[in-house]
């Protein structure tokens, strides 16, 4: 890890297989991605690119261990690809990208907003990082360097650290205050399957409360039979992993789903009663001004999935983080 680099606690996450190295050592090697077809309008050279020279500098003098490539270009990404010796991980609007190089990827990220400039990918950068790492494409303390590239625009490179990272660091001491944080993080990664798979074929829009349980209860009623009253504890436990699916299940009933602090499902079908605050989730939809309501009337965090692909924080009344890409 580079000098001023620092190793925090993270989140808890479910460790994935990693590629075994090949014989000697070495980090395997993705194999050949398609290459982009030439047309007669590019004359950019794969010497004049903006990314030549980058790809040797990774391999050589990065120290980090993995990419996130962010890019909707199909030659720059086929470059970096078949160039880059680390493990990477794609984040692209470009539904064709996605597909030609999910098999030479870690993970691709099917990111739902059009990407702004290069210049102002800074914010925007922190979220994808995040994502990435909730989906569990990042490790458990390791550094990232960022590649964004698209033609015609200025290459930036950002070596990022998410346990060093001050907004993710003050996140998680805020949201620590209010519930368990492997009961959040588990909560996001089951939003994050609703926006990637949908459930039956179709996207998914929820909203789920955590914290709290007994202020959001009175100030919600529910508009159908609550599908956990009656059941134990463990049956109800949200990081029991064979209530995954069942949570994705009621995530298609109307109205949100309550999580006490501790991790318990305590009911799904509830409608938010107090009146809207239009201001802290301005031109979004019903979900997000009753995230905003509820979470600043009580002590609760609010995760609301919307059907377009993005997951939103709320907190105290204000959206706290947003996600895109998972």
């Amino acid at each position: 890890m580079p000098a001023g680099r620092r190793s925090g606690e993270l989140l808890p996450w479910s460790e994935r297989e990693r590629p075994k190295p090949r014989a000697g050592g070495s980090e395997p090697r993705p194999r050949m991605a398609p290459q982009p077809e030439s047309t007669e309008t590019d004359e950019t050279t794969p010497d004049d690119s903006p990314v030549s020279g980058i790809v040797g500098f990774l391999d050589s003098r990065v120290a980090a261990r993995q990419l996130l490539l962010v890019s909707d270009s199909p030659r720059v990404v086929g470059e970096v690809v078949n160039g880059a010796d680390l493990p990477i991980v794609l984040a692209t609007t470009k539904e064709d990208i996605s597909s030609d190089y999910a098999d030479d990827c870690e993970t691709v990220l099917q990111l739902s907003v059009k990407l702004p400039g290069t210049l102002e990918m800074l914010e925007d950068l922190r979220g994808i990082v995040i994502s990435a790492y909730l989906e569990g494409s990042l490790g458990d303390g390791e550094d990232v360097v960022c590649l964004v590239a698209n033609d015609e625009q200025p290459t930036l490179m950002v070596n990022f650290s998410i346990s060093s990272d001050p907004m993710f660091r003050l996140l998680k001491a805020r949201i620590e205050e209010r519930c368990d944080l492997s009961v959040f993080e588990m909560l996001l990664q089951i939003a994050g399957d609703l926006v990637r798979k949908g459930r039956e074929g179709h996207k998914v829009g929820t909203m789920f409360i955590v914290g709290d349980h007994e202020s959001v209860l009175e100030a919600s009623r529910q508009v159908l039979l609550n599908p956990f009253q009656g059941h134990t504890r463990e049956e109800r436990r949200v990081l029991n992993p064979e209530n995954s699916e069942t949570i994705k299940e009621y995530a298609m009933l109307d109205g949100a789903m309550v999580v006490s602090g501790d991790g318990y499902l305590e009911a799904a079908g509830r409608y938010i009663m107090l009146e809207p605050d239009a201001e802290a989730a301005s031109g979004l939809g019903g979900r997000h001004l009753a995230a905003a309501s509820i979470t600043k009337e009580t002590e609760a965090v609010a995760i609301v999935v919307s059907s377009s692909g993005v997951v939103r924080v709320y907190k105290d009344g204000s959206q706290e983080l947003e996600l895109d890409g998972f």
